[in-house]
């Protein structure tokens, strides 16, 4: 009966620390940084939609023109893929974005594409102010 009471416990305790809401770990800037092929503050100049042949919109296609160059080699306009999924990273033209982009295979998609990851620090450049400031000492201190 003990061992019984131990283990519901333990289960008991496990399943507490495991929180729902964060299913996907937010990484650090320091994690993100490293991890990227690429990040940038850069703006969206245009956006294009994939659809699916049942008119299902299956990702979006931005173009989007490198203003700071933080890590990565890349030409002076970048093409972002945004999955039509839960972990989408909607963008609007005109605006600016600090950006933190991975390379990944999308099924229905030809070759690997950019992408940023909605559970990272990418975000518009008007909050990015603090992560900002960590990624360009990150970047001065390779």
């Amino acid at each position: 009966m003990r061992l019984l009471a131990f283990i519901c416990f333990t289960a008991g305790s496990v399943l507490a620390a495991d929180d729902p809401k964060d299913w996907k770990r937010h990484p650090s800037v320091a994690e993100e940084f490293t991890n990227s092929k690429c990040v940038f503050v850069g703006e969206v100049l245009s956006s294009r939609q994939i659809l699916e042949k049942d008119g299902f919109i299956q990702g979006t296609f931005y173009i989007v023109r490198i203003q700071e160059l933080l890590k990565g080699r890349a030409l002076k306009n970048v093409e972002i893929y945004d999955e039509n999924s839960s972990g989408r990273f909607p963008m609007k033209a005109g605006e600016r974005y600090l950006l933190f982009a991975y390379e990944g295979p999308f099924e229905g998609i030809d070759g690997p594409c950019l992408a940023i990851d909605r559970s990272g620090n990418s975000e518009t450049l008007k909050q990015a102010k603090k992560t900002l400031a960590i990624v360009r000492k990150l970047k001065n201190a390779q």
